[in-house]
């Protein structure tokens, strides 16, 4: 099973955070757009793509940029 973590290596995780700050942003600004009564606009989807691709360039094995090193599994003690 494969747990999803923050990544250590640099790359990995400054996309994930960058990913993470936009997100916020994001949600930020369209909150705060409707509390003041301006209205979403319609295409508000757009804005989601790349903040989102950021959080999985830094989450995803498969999409990483930099291999993160793979934690070992504990040895045995038992032996036959």
């Amino acid at each position: 099973m494969n747990k999803f973590t923050a990544p250590k290596r640099w790359l990995n995780a400054s996309l994930f955070y960058i990913g993470c700050f936009g997100a916020v942003f994001q949600l930020t600004a369209q909150l705060y757009s409707w509390w003041i009564g301006l209205g979403l606009f319609t295409e508000f989807w757009w804005t989601w793509p790349a903040p989102v691709i950021c959080i999985l360039w830094g989450l995803v094995p498969s999409l990483q940029l930099q291999v993160e090193p793979q934690p070992q599994k504990p040895q045995s003690t038992f032996e036959v």
